[in-house]
C-alpha cells in the first residue's frame, strides 16, 4: 500500500449497519475482517495497466467529468484527491443480493457519493465471474474483489437509478465516481 493511501486510510470512516440495525464506524482492519477485502481509499494502478489509465488522451479541461454532463464540476478533483465519500453506510440488502450502500443523510442531486476504488489492471478471462469489477480504459478493469472501498457494494437499478457513474480525469489519471442523479433520502 502506498504511503499516501495509508494516510487516507487512517482518517477514513467506514460505516456498517450490523444485524441489530445499528450503524457504527469500523476501521480499515475491521473492513478486511468483515468483508475479506483490503480497504483502499484511492485507485491503485497495476504497472501493466494500459497507458490510457494515465491520460494518454489530450486533457482539454483536467479534473472535469468526461461525459454528456454539461455541469462538470472541478470540485470532484479535490474530493477524489481527499478520498471524500458521502455520508453512507454498508448494509445487508438480502441473502440473494448481499450488501449495498445506503445514505446515512440526504444526498443532493449532483453530489459525489464516492470513487470506485480497487486495482486497475488488464482484463482476464476469469473476470466474467467477478462481481466486483468495473470496466475501465481500453482492455482494463478496476478490480475491487481483493482491494476496494464502500463503493464496491453499490448496486444498480435499470428501472429508476438514483445514481450514475462518471469518468473523471484527475492529475492525469482516469477515475470512476458515482454521483446522485436525484435526491437520495435516508
Amino acid at each position: 500500500m502506498s504511503e499516501s493511501n495509508s494516510q487516507h486510510n487512517l482518517s477514513v470512516k467506514i460505516k456498517v449497519k450490523n444485524t441489530r440495525g445499528i450503524v457504527r464506524s469500523i476501521s480499515p482492519h475491521d473492513f478486511r475482517k468483515k468483508f475479506g477485502v483490503q480497504f483502499t481509499s484511492c485507485l491503485l494502478i497495476d504497472k501493466n495497466c494500459p497507458p490510457g489509465a494515465r491520460a494518454s488522451r489530450p486533457l482539454l479541461n483536467p479534473g472535469s467529468v468526461l461525459s454528456q454532463n454539461s455541469n462538470a464540476n472541478p470540485l470532484y478533483s479535490d474530493q477524489i484527491r481527499q478520498a471524500v465519500t458521502a455520508n453512507i453506510y454498508i448494509g445487508k440488502v438480502s441473502d440473494q443480493v448481499g450488501f449495498g450502500v445506503f445514505a446515512a443523510e440526504e444526498i443532493q442531486p449532483g453530489q459525489m457519493i464516492g470513487e470506485y476504488t480497487g486495482l486497475a489492471r488488464l482484463k482476464k478471462e476469469s473476470d466474467c465471474s467477478n462481481a466486483y469489477i468495473f470496466n475501465y480504459v481500453h482492455n482494463a478493469i478496476i478490480d475491487a474483489s481483493k482491494r476496494g472501498n464502500s463503493m464496491r457494494f453499490v448496486n444498480h437499478s435499470s428501472r429508476n437509478p438514483n445514481a450514475s457513474y462518471k469518468r473523471v480525469f484527475v492529475d492525469g489519471v482516469e477515475h470512476v465516481i458515482f454521483l446522485a442523479e436525484r435526491q437520495i433520502a435516508v
